[in-house]
């Protein structure tokens, strides 16, 4: 087993923390771990194989061929033999197409954080006043996310209230704790998903590296209790690129954007697992769900969900497997909250600075996102502004882009106030504006 950093449990993850020339070098990630690319994973990612110039190869490649025989020889006899082969080439395609497609709401895409005394000891407590009741889980047929045949994962219903101490106490404890630290990791109102109970992973247990089918965007893992010979880890690809192996200590909880972190766990463990999705407006524009706006339209991202980029391959699947039909939270007791960001693909490529991605949107997909608000008033060029890509108001402006476009759908502040309010005077982005002719326009008082 290679060498890994262990984080302290009350450890959280942030690019702070790293050095220029540790994020400047692609063999090593911001946690000082030797890392490598996805065709030299140490299970196959976003290739059916391993890379011959992958440490790992090919010792690791025989381990995969092994893995996927294992399921081919489970069903041998019948047809769902194939479909191994099948769910397996969707798990390399989602892969390599969703998590582009995916609005990603923090920095890292995942955060390590150490549970409340409190929870983790109910937890352990129902865990062990229920030992020997788990229930052994199925899988659908042809499934390759985890080796079942091998090693079969067993289930701990939390909800269950026949179980001592499991029931509406417990669970909504732990539905309000991970909530609570995944809106305020990733600055989004959520809504609830699914939970699964405590789930124990046996001897020889291998869970393939994966993005979470939507709308299961933001996720959290947590360690209840371990029994195991060797530490075990959570594989996972930062938004920089990059490898992290992390691992966690009893009380830990994992938080990770599974809709486009790609992760996996190459260890046994015991632990359990709730998702969320996002519902709508985004805090960092100051959406307060209690004095919400009509202006602000459900439904406002063109009948997408909030977390899918208007103008990416993502987009226009869900639109041929949905049609027209509009977006609706998965969480329906949130249908009457307001539902969407309305963030394109235009907005994310601004504020990001991707200049490619802006020029593919804006000729070749639909050109009229750059006037198209999000659900708080922005446009493109706003987001373009507040995160000072000059080059991003430069193709802007010429397709057509207002250079005194207000925010708050033309009631708010100018694209040059916005730069003010997040760059110094004598920064690049408010020279330029300034020497393009651009008004400082702030609400008028009878507005605010």
């Amino acid at each position: 087993m290679k060498s890994l950093l262990l984080l302290s449990s009350a450890t959280t993850l942030g690019l702070a923390s790293a050095n220029d020339e540790i994020l400047n070098d692609p063999t090593t990630n911001y946690l000082n771990q030797k890392t490598y690319g996805t065709d030299q994973a140490s299970f196959p990612t976003h290739h059916a194989g391993i890379s011959t110039d992958s440490p790992f190869y090919p010792s690791r490649q025989t381990f995969y061929d092994n893995y996927l025989e294992g399921c081919r020889s489970y069903h041998a006899g019948s047809a769902q033999h194939e479909e191994c082969n099948e769910n397996e080439a969707s798990r390399i395609e989602m892969n390599n197409v969703q998590p582009p497609g995916m609005w990603n709401y923090t920095d890292m895409g995942f955060r390590l954080v150490q549970l409340p005394e409190h929870v983790t000891s109910a937890l352990k407590k129902f865990w062990k006043d229920n030992r020997g009741k788990e229930v052994e889980e199925e899988w659908f047929v042809g499934n390759t996310y985890t080796n079942h045949w091998e090693a079969p994962s067993l289930m701990l219903d939390v909800t269950d209230g026949h179980l001592e101490g499991g029931g509406e106490a417990l669970t909504d404890l732990i539905w309000d704790t991970a909530q609570e630290a995944l809106e305020e990791w990733t600055e989004q109102e959520l809504g609830k998903i699914s939970m699964y109970g405590i789930r124990m992973y046996t001897s020889n247990a291998v869970l393939a590296p994966h993005v979470d089918r939507m709308p299961m965007v933001t996720s959290a893992v947590i360690n209840v209790a371990q029994d195991v010979d060797e530490e075990w880890v959570m594989e996972l690809w930062g938004h920089d690129g990059k490898a992290y192996n992390i691992s966690m200590e009893v009380g830990d909880m994992l938080m990770y954007e599974s809709h486009s972190v790609i992760h996996g766990r190459p260890w046994p463990l015991k632990g359990r697992f709730v998702h969320f999705e996002p519902i709508g407006h985004s805090i960092e524009h100051g959406y307060d769900h209690t004095k919400h706006d009509p202006k602000q339209k459900s439904g406002y991202n063109h009948g997408l969900p909030p977390y899918i980029l208007d103008g990416s391959i993502e987009a226009s699947r869900y639109r041929h497997k949905h049609g027209t039909t509009a977006w609706k939270p998965f969480h329906y007791e949130a249908e009457d909250m307001p539902e969407v960001t309305g963030s394109n693909g235009a907005h994310y490529a601004a504020f990001t600075g991707n200049i490619e991605t802006m020029l593919h949107i804006l000729e070749n997909e639909r050109g009229e996102m750059v006037h198209e608000p999000d659900g708080n008033g922005w446009l493109p060029i706003h987001e373009a502004a507040r995160a000072g890509n000059i080059e991003i108001i430069k193709i802007l402006l010429d397709h057509g882009a207002d250079i005194d476009a207000r925010t708050e759908w033309g009631e708010g502040h100018s694209v040059l106030r916005v730069a003010m309010q997040f760059h110094e005077q004598d920064s690049g982005i408010v020279k330029f504006l300034e020497q393009k002719g651009a008004q400082s326009i702030i609400p008028y008082p009878d507005e605010l």
